[in-house]
């Protein structure tokens, strides 16, 4: 669900029989409904019901987490920008393997369900970890996975034992292997407690293992991988971590539409052609090699180029849609957008002949743009430029 993220972190308790499950919820505003209070502040309120189920289906835990969002301004009610941080440990029995469960926003009674997740804990665990101001460690959560974007977010791996020898620590993906070079940081165990609107993360002395893996960012792709760690030369202790793009532009999952406004910015039609020999398979992964030819960090798999066109070609498409429904990036101000990006000023007006106006002035290039509703029906035709 977008602008949901559940992580869980696992414990083994001293009876064989329980672990302690540490259940991590992140949930953007914009999936809550808000009123506004007495007190002038906006709040809503959520629940999420979860179930723990063993390998037979059958059900070994119930229980829920309930809080309140309350925010001072209206602009803070919607958009994944801002979101709100819980966080519950639990002692479950040890036979749980899979979570389920649901979202409920208790001012709407609106509930979504939550896919199932498999929460048995893998030969060693993870941590995506951010540091603030403070450099107080902040725990991230990205649903147990690391954010395919231009930002390093730390991991910590905590190994369950103490390894003979120093352990040899690898990223897999697509077949292929990368050595991590960790650095050691030390023995303990992971304590959580709240920070503001974050989860900090501490730690407690105890028999884990802790190493800190700088960064994914300049070998990790889109999808799937894991982590291997080689102990003693012939033990490999595996944990799976998947990479996606936060918040992704939406028109990437329509490959065909994503090129048809490629062709704003590109004239030649060999290129396009390319792209549509792919094939709807693989014609994502062409328009990704199309803009690595273009990106400015070529060091990193994340592309910050494509990224912001095709942002801009998401909010284009809605923010300039034509009354009959044409498509806004097909349009003189869509394609406009696209290419110069947000005006730094726009004018308004009313024609002396009764139609809508605007002009769109960018202040670094000293160029402005010239648009006219002669239909009246949205479409704003570009009519001059100076």
């Amino acid at each position: 669900m977008n602008g949901f993220y559940l992580s869980f972190f696992t414990e083994k308790t001293a009876a064989d029989d329980s672990v302690d499950l540490t259940i991590f919820n992140r949930i953007s505003n914009s999936l809550l409904i808000f009123e506004k209070a007495l007190n002038g502040k906006f709040t809503a309120s959520f629940r999420i019901s979860y179930e723990l189920l063993d390998t037979t289906g059958s059900i070994v835990y119930r229980g829920y987490l309930e809080n309140k969002r309350e925010v001072t301004s209206f602009s803070e009610t919607s958009g994944n920008s801002s979101y709100t941080q819980t966080f519950a440990t639990v002692r479950v029995p040890a036979a749980a393997a899979f979570l389920r469960g649901s979202f409920t926003d208790q001012t709407s009674s609106r509930e979504i369900p939550l896919r199932i997740r498999d929460i048995r804990a893998d030969d060693f665990q993870f941590i995506i970890a951010g540091f603030n101001g403070s450099e107080r460690t902040t725990y991230l959560n990205f649903s147990n996975a690391a954010p395919f974007n231009n930002i390093g977010y730390k991991i910590a791996l905590y190994l369950k034992q103490a390894p003979d020898d120093k352990p040899e620590f690898f990223f897999r993906q697509k077949d292929k292997d990368y050595r991590l070079n960790p650095e050691f940081t030390g023995n303990g165990k992971p304590v959580f407690s709240y920070a503001d609107t974050s989860v900090a993360l501490d730690h407690l002395p105890d028999h884990h293992n802790i190493w800190v893996v700088p960064s994914l960012q300049a070998i990790a792709d889109e999808g799937k991988g894991e982590i291997l760690v080689i102990t003693g030369g012939k033990d490999t202790l595996r944990s799976e971590i998947s990479c996606y793009w936060i918040n992704r532009p939406a028109i990437l999952v329509y490959p065909e539409l994503a090129v048809r406004a490629l062709r704003i910015i590109e004239e030649s039609d060999s290129e396009i052609s390319a792209i549509l020999r792919a094939g709807d398979e693989n014609m994502y992964d062409a328009i990704k090699a199309y803009w690595k030819k273009k990106d400015p960090t070529p060091g990193t798999l994340y592309n910050e180029l494509m990224d912001v066109f095709f942002t801009r070609v998401e909010y284009a498409a809605d923010a300039f849609m034509t009354l009959d429904r044409k498509i806004g990036f097909d349009t003189d101000r869509g394609k406009t957008y696209i290419k110069y990006g947000p005006a730094d000023e726009i004018k308004k007006l009313i024609s002396t002949e009764g139609y809508p106006v605007e002009i769109w002035n960018y202040k670094k290039s000293n160029t402005s743009f010239y648009f006219a509703d002669r239909t009246r029906d949205g479409s704003f035709r570009l009519e001059g430029t100076k």
